[in-house]
């Protein structure tokens, strides 16, 4: 399975029961559905209130979505879950899942999954975007400023929520396809990237004020140091990426002539003890 919004991990070898992992990848796809049918009409009272600042903000998403980093082909790493949060902090969770569903879509086109991935992070998307913005417009302190340092605290539980949902529907795919727990899945593939989830909050509503405080100029100011910096590191991994697959093809060798030497050690062994009782 894939995480479209923050890690993309191929699946590695299949051993758990397919129509368990099909059945699951369905229900999260029907409760993704029928969450954006539910609350989308009510978004869209609001993005018609302010139709020019939420497109922007998807473009922001969809621009950052579109700037994963493959990482050697292990997984592929994103910010755009910043986007998705700060819409939900400014138009509330509907808004949100639409947004996450555009920038699935902009992955999807980047990455071309097998369909049934593609229609899981679509959910995926939906549904962490939704809780995200659903827990900070339950917890913001009502006659707030944007200013306001209260707001640190909704939007930090905010990007917990958006994590645990998001890393939990992942880790909990991956389990049933490759017959783990979900726990063992997140500590080896996602703990390293929850801290960084968890700081989606900070900066979502850094890019909430700085719309409400300056505008599209202010987007764009605050939005250009991490695309740079995304930038930066795809261009890093592409010129690392040779010297990496050689290590691969290096440690995969080294792999086969350790176990071809156990084999022989074996039968040696074996020759050994039959000459010995002979």
């Amino acid at each position: 399975m894939e995480s479209a919004v923050g890690v993309a991990t191929p699946a590695a070898q299949e051993k758990g029961n397919p129509d368990t992992v099909g059945i699951y990848v369905g229900l999260v796809v029907a409760a993704a559905t029928l969450l954006v049918v539910l609350i989308s009409g009510h978004a869209w009272t609001g993005i018609a209130a302010r139709p020019t600042t939420f497109i922007i903000f998807a473009v922001v998403t969809i621009v950052l979505q579109f700037l994963m980093i493959n990482v050697y082909d292990r997984g592929s790493i994103s910010i755009s879950g910043v986007g998705m949060l700060a819409t939900g902090f400014v138009f509330g969770p509907g808004a949100a899942a639409l947004v996450a569903c555009a920038a699935a879509a902009a992955h999807a086109i980047v990455r071309r999954p097998l369909w049934y991935r593609a229609l899981f992070n679509v959910a995926a998307f939906a549904l962490s975007a939704a809780a995200g913005g659903a827990v900070y417009r339950a917890l913001a302190v009502p006659g707030t400023g944007w200013l306001d340092s209260l707001n640190l605290y909704p939007a930090t539980v905010a990007s917990m929520s958006f994590t645990l949902v998001n890393l939990g529907l992942i880790s909990t795919a991956m389990a049933l396809a490759e017959g783990l727990s979900p726990v063992a899945v997140w500590r080896e593939r996602f703990r390293w990237l929850t801290p960084h989830y968890v700081a989606f909050g900070t900066l979502a509503l850094g890019l909430s004020v700085a719309n409400n405080q300056v505008g599209v100029i202010g987007v764009i100011a605050f939005t250009l140091p991490p695309t740079l910096l995304s930038l930066v590191q795809r261009q890093y991994v592409a010129r690392t990426r040779e010297s990496v697959e050689s290590l691969r093809d290096a440690n995969a060798a080294l792999g086969q002539s350790n176990a071809e030497l156990a084999e022989m050690a074996i039968r040696l062994r074996l020759t050994l003890r039959n000459t010995t009782t002979a």
